[in-house]
């Protein structure tokens, strides 16, 4: 049998190892455009101040493709998949045939409808060919826009200031991360970056990019104009589901998956940002982060090597990196949850806050800013949500304000 995998990212790599776990025999031939595979975006924006080297950027060590007999086309990218003849057209016109497919190519970046995205300058943080660009360019800047405060946002902004740039970050909601937190947490981090010296401009569109001589020299939002030498576009991401466009793998927002990874067309799986799975609530969602694309992975892997194996649901987890302070968001913010009935409860104690949000008694959504503890169990807090375990008040309590050591007393969570 021939396995062919398109993409080169953790999703890939998960279902790689998965399937070698079980199949020994079959030939895995896997896609990628990048250069080396399998890679990872947790560090992309160390790498793109050159506070780490580029091989950070691995997920796997070396040799990883070798000790898992997979051939590589790396570099190349996978232009069409055609589910009648089981065929994947690359880059040349040459066409690879496979028995089974996964598709894990992952997002592309949104750039923003603005005059002079395209000056020299201007650049997205998404692909390990980003950073490299960035880490040249910043030899030669002083001044640094960042537009979109979510994660990846935050995170670059926080590097480029460490690495000595007078950074600006602008975002067109009233409050950074506005897709992980809600706008009480969000505040503790807005002052966290005032701090630092960063520069905020919360609700503000970008209007224009505006340049000189083919370079970018400022950014206007609303009324201001800030000027730069370097601008990061970091507003957002969408599932890259170009190479199934047309074929009868069905799509809304991503690749729709089941239970399995499977999609509606035969011999089709699908794992990682490019897809739109059930989440644990029983919704369709979108949730491209690190957690999921690796649980993914592993998911169709096991399914495709013939061994059954089904999602718990979907669940976003997020966790910023680069700040003094940890932040951790989990599952549902209340702002996702406009229009449903539910539940807040907030902790304060000097520069910690967290919220839990709860549907009934079971926790659907958790936040902390400024918490360790909050970190540690993280991974409880997923199966929580994951399991659908009703809290009582008392539990709710300690989970909320208690200490981990609190938290695995009670007797169901040391079960989980």
């Amino acid at each position: 049998m021939r396995i062919v995998v398109i993409g080169g990212g953790p999703a890939a790599a998960s279902a790689i190892e998965a399937i070698r776990s079980i199949d020994h025999k079959s030939e895995i031939v896997l896609i990628s455009d990048e250069k080396i595979a399998p890679i990872t975006p947790v560090f992309l924006p160390e790498v793109a101040v050159g506070a780490v080297g580029a091989d950070k950027l691995l997920f796997r060590d070396p040799a990883f493709l070798a000790r898992h007999r997979v051939t590589p086309i790396l570099g190349v990218k996978a232009r069409r998949v055609d589910t009648r003849a089981k065929t994947v057209e690359i880059e040349g016109g040459e066409e690879i045939a496979y028995d089974v497919l996964l598709v894990a190519v992952g997002s592309r970046p949104l750039v923003p409808r603005v005059e002079g995205v395209n000056l020299d300058g201007v650049t997205t943080l998404h692909r390990p060919r980003d950073a490299i660009k960035i880490r040249e360019l910043i030899p030669g800047v002083r001044r640094a826009a960042v537009i979109g405060a979510g994660a990846i946002g935050v995170e670059v902004a926080v590097a480029m200031h460490r690495a000595g740039l007078d950074v600006s970050l602008i975002e067109l909601q009233e409050h950074v991360l506005p897709l992980v937190l809600d706008p009480e947490l969000g505040a503790v981090v807005e002052r966290y970056l005032e701090d630092l010296g960063i520069k905020l401009l919360l609700g503000r569109p970008v209007t224009e990019i505006c340049g000189e001589e083919g370079r970018v020299r400022s950014v206007r939002a609303g009324d201001v104009e800030l000027g730069c030498e370097l601008v990061v576009l970091a507003t957002g991401v969408r599932p890259n589901t170009d190479v199934v466009d047309r074929t009868a793998v069905s799509i809304s927002s991503g690749i729709l998956v089941d239970e399995r990874m499977a999609t509606t067309a035969k011999d089709v799986y699908a794992a990682g940002d490019v897809t739109e799975p059930i989440d644990f609530l029983g919704n369709r969602a979108v949730t491209p982060t690190l957690p999921n694309a690796i649980a993914q992975g592993r998911i169709a892997g096991l399914n495709i090597a013939g061994r059954e194996a089904r999602s718990p649901g979907s669940i976003r987890s997020n966790i910023i990196k680069g700040l003094d302070v940890p932040v951790v968001s989990i599952g549902y913010t209340a702002a996702m949850l406009k229009g449903r009935r539910f539940d807040e409860e907030i902790f304060k104690k000097g520069s910690v806050v967290k919220k839990a949000i709860y549907i009934g008694g079971r926790l659907v959504g958790f936040e902390s800013v400024g918490s360790y503890s909050a970190l540690k169990i993280s991974g409880v807090l997923q199966q929580l949500m994951l399991k659908g375990v009703e809290l009582k008040s008392k539990e709710r309590e300690l989970i909320l304000k208690g200490s981990i050591t609190a938290i695995r007393s009670i007797p169901f969570l040391s079960l989980l």
